[in-house]
C-alpha cells in the first residue's frame, strides 16, 4: 500500500499548528513523517539490494538513532549480528501483533509517553502500558530463546 505524502503547503500548516501547541497537527505531522521515511528507508533498501535481515523499520530506527545521539559517543561498538537478531524479533512482532509493535516503534525508538500514545490510538494510558508490558515479554523471551540455540 502506497502512502501519499501531503502538499509541501499541508506540511507547513501541519508544522506551524504544532509549533502553537495543537497535539493533533503534531501528531499528524509525526505520523506522516514517519511514514514518509519508513518508505524512503523501504526504497533504499531496496536500490542497495540489501539482505532481507534488515527491514527498513530498523534502517529507520538506526538512523534516527545516530543523529539523536550524535553529540554523544559509544563506548561499546555496535554488535550488527545482534541488531539483526533484535530487527527479526521486532519484524516477528509486527506480523504477530501489529499494535505491540507500533507501541514498541513509539515508545521506545521515538520517546512517546503510554499518555501520548493512548492519545493518539484513542486508548487508555493503562491500556498502552499492559500493551507496552506484554511486548517487552514478547520481546524478552524471543531474543533469549535466541540468544540460547
Amino acid at each position: 500500500m502506497e502512502v501519499t505524502l501531503p502538499s509541501p503547503s499541508s506540511i507547513s500548516s501541519l508544522i506551524s499548528a504544532a509549533e502553537h501547541g495543537d497535539q493533533a497537527a503534531a501528531e499528524s505531522l509525526f505520523g506522516t513523517l514517519y511514514a514518509e521515511l519508513h518508505r524512503l528507508s523501504k526504497r533504499e533498501l531496496a536500490r542497495q539490494g540489501i539482505p532481507v535481515s534488515l527491514s527498513a523499520t530498523t534502517l529507520l530506527h538506526q538512523d534516527y538513532s545516530e543523529m539523536a545521539g550524535h553529540d554523544c559517543e559509544i563506548e561499546d561498538p555496535v554488535d550488527h549480528r545482534e541488531l539483526i537478531q533484535i530487527s527479526e524479533v521486532l519484524d516477528e512482532l509486527s506480523k504477530a501483533d501489529p499494535l505491540l509493535s507500533e507501541v514498541v516503534d513509539l515508545k521506545f525508538f521515538c520517546g512517546f509517553t503510554f499518555a501520548e500514545f493512548g492519545t493518539m490510538k484513542g486508548i487508555s494510558e493503562r491500556t498502552v502500558q499492559r500493551q507496552w508490558e506484554k511486548a517487552r515479554i514478547y520481546l524478552h523471551r524471543k531474543i533469549r530463546a535466541n540468544l540460547e540455540t
